[in-house]
C-alpha cells in the first residue's frame, strides 16, 4: 500500500480556522469507518491529462484541517483523501467494448438547454472535449455512456422553470444491466434520518449562524454554514 500523503494547508485557511470555536466534547463514533483500502490507483491511461484530471470545488486540505480542529477526523478519515484522488465506485467488471446509446428523441425540444449546459461546464473546466468515440477510446479505453435526461423544476412563487441536465445511470438499453446495477450498494452504507432529525439540524444551524441563511427549495437544499462553506471554497 502506498503512503497516504500529508496535506499542506495555506496560512489563510489556518488563520481562518483558528478563529472558529469548536465543541471540545468528544463525540461518540456512531458509524462504521470504511477505509476502502485507501491507495492511489494507477491505470494504463494515467499519462493522459484528461483521464488523470480530478476537478472539484472542494479543498481537501481545508476539509482535513476542519475535521481535525473539530475533533471528528476519526469519523471521516477517508474524506480528504477521496476529495483529492477521487471516489471509487468499487469493484465493477472491466469494460471490454464501448457502449454509447442514443439520447431519447424527446430531448430535441431541450437542445438549447443541453447545449448551454455543456458549454457552461466546458468553460468551467469540468468537462473535456468534445471527442469522437475513437478519440475518447484512445484517451481512456473502452467506455460506457448513459443517455442525458432533462428534469424541469417549476418555481410557482416566481412563475419560472429551472431545467437540470442529468445522466440516466439506470438506463440498460441493449445491455444486461445499467451502470447503477454494477455498483454494489453494500459498499456505500447510508444512514437515514427522520423529519424530526432534519428539523433539529435546521434549528441548530439557525442558532449558530443567525446571520446566515438556510435555503430549502423542493428536493434541492442548500445549507450555507459559513465556516464550512468558506473552507470548502478556499483555493477555487
Amino acid at each position: 500500500m502506498e503512503e497516504i500523503p500529508i496535506y499542506s494547508v495555506s496560512s489563510d485557511i489556518l488563520s481562518f480556522v483558528n478563529t472558529l470555536s469548536f465543541n471540545s466534547t468528544p463525540l461518540i463514533l456512531d458509524r462504521k469507518i470504511y477505509h476502502d483500502n485507501l491507495h492511489i490507483e494507477h491505470h494504463p491511461y494515467d499519462s493522459d491529462a484528461d483521464f488523470a484530471c480530478i476537478r472539484t470545488p472542494y479543498n481537501a486540505d481545508a476539509f482535513k484541517l476542519y475535521l481535525s480542529k473539530a475533533n471528528i477526523l476519526d469519523r471521516y478519515p477517508e474524506l480528504p483523501f477521496k476529495l483529492q484522488y477521487g471516489f471509487s465506485l468499487g469493484p465493477i467488471p472491466s469494460i471490454l467494448t464501448s457502449y454509447t446509446p442514443d439520447d431519447p428523441p424527446y430531448l430535441l425540444q431541450y437542445s438549447k438547454i443541453i447545449r448551454e449546459y455543456i458549454d457552461g461546464e466546458l468553460i468551467l473546466g469540468r468537462f473535456s472535449g468534445p471527442f469522437t468515440k475513437e478519440q475518447l477510446e484512445s484517451k481512456i479505453g473502452p467506455f460506457r455512456s448513459s443517455p442525458i435526461q432533462v428534469a424541469a423544476q417549476v418555481d410557482e412563487l416566481n412563475s419560472t422553470t429551472k431545467y437540470r441536465c442529468c445522466r440516466n445511470l439506470s438506463f440498460k438499453g441493449s445491455m444486461d444491466c445499467s451502470v447503477n446495477d454494477l455498483i454494489d450498494s453494500n459498499n456505500f452504507h447510508t444512514r437515514w434520518y427522520t423529519a424530526a432529525h432534519c428539523a433539529e439540524i435546521v434549528r441548530i444551524s439557525f442558532l449558530i449562524l443567525a446571520y446566515d441563511s438556510i435555503n430549502i427549495r423542493h428536493r434541492n437544499h442548500i445549507c450555507p454554514l459559513l465556516f464550512f462553506l468558506r473552507l470548502a471554497a478556499e483555493g477555487t
